[in-house]
């Protein structure tokens, strides 16, 4: 990294003592601001830097937003650090001027930096992209369902007990059954009636799920006995009087 922390101090003097400009108008104010400039660099070990102005006006000791706001200005005008982008009321972005450093610092300092600030910037407005991408522009085929508040709705079957093609489509017929029926199964009546379901068999639940919907039942009932066959009544002929003497044969 182009410029340790003595080296940036030891530029910013050599500076005044050429620059007629600072000579005039350079406060204690201006100082401290370049000071916290060079030591956020060195802490960050970037180039472009973020000035967010509470934040600044603390640790460079500045007591005005007003006074800040000059102080960058003035360090600006005075070709030592270079304005990347100011937000009103927010916060700035800079870098220690290019040409400062190539001056007082060391004489490839145009590429490196200049390679290095550009590299951060792409960096940051890719970012920027991607999360613009992200929050704004979320494919909608792939989607989630929501619910009518926006909450993304979770599929009842997904950690049920019984997961095979039967059961899901007879369970896809009966919430088409209950939607058909104007009787739509709110959460809570699925929570409850899967967790009876859970309780039999696969083939009693599926079972089950048929019966209601062959009946037109709008809930869910254990199975129906079959009832038993009546047997034929047995015809029994009437009697028939036995003879009871020899005469009555006769």
């Amino acid at each position: 990294m182009i410029g340790s922390g003595y080296e940036l101090v030891k530029a910013f003097y050599d500076e005044v003592a050429q620059n007629e400009a600072m000579q005039v108008g350079c406060k204690p104010h201006h100082q401290s601001l370049y000071t916290w400039i060079c030591e956020l660099r060195n802490r960050t070990k970037r180039e472009v830097l973020d000035l967010p102005v509470l934040y600044t006006m603390q640790m460079s000791f500045i007591g005005s937003q007003h006074t800040l706001a000059k102080a960058i200005d003035d360090l600006a005008e005075w070709g030592i650090i270079e304005v990347i982008m100011q937000t009103k009321g927010h916060g700035t972005k800079v870098k220690i001027a290019i040409a400062f450093m190539q001056k007082h610092c060391n004489s490839d300092a145009i590429t490196e930096s200049d390679a290095i600030a550009k590299m951060q910037m792409q960096c940051n407005t890719t970012a920027i992209q991607v999360q613009t991408t992200k929050s704004n522009k979320r494919d909608k085929r792939n989607k989630p369902p929501q619910s009518p508040r926006g909450d993304e709705l979770v599929d009842p079957l997904a950690l049920f007990k019984y997961q095979s093609d039967g059961f899901k489509t007879t369970w896809r017929e009966w919430e088409q059954f209950r939607r058909e029926q104007k009787k739509k199964l709110t959460a809570s009546s699925i929570q409850k009636q899967l967790k009876l379901l859970a309780s039999h068999s696969e083939a009693e639940a599926i079972a089950m799920l048929e019966q209601s919907i062959r009946n037109g039942w709008q809930g869910l009932f254990e199975i129906s006995p079959a009832s038993p066959a009546r047997s034929p009544m047995r015809i029994i002929p009437e009697a028939v009087s036995r003879p009871t003497s020899l005469s009555d044969i006769r």
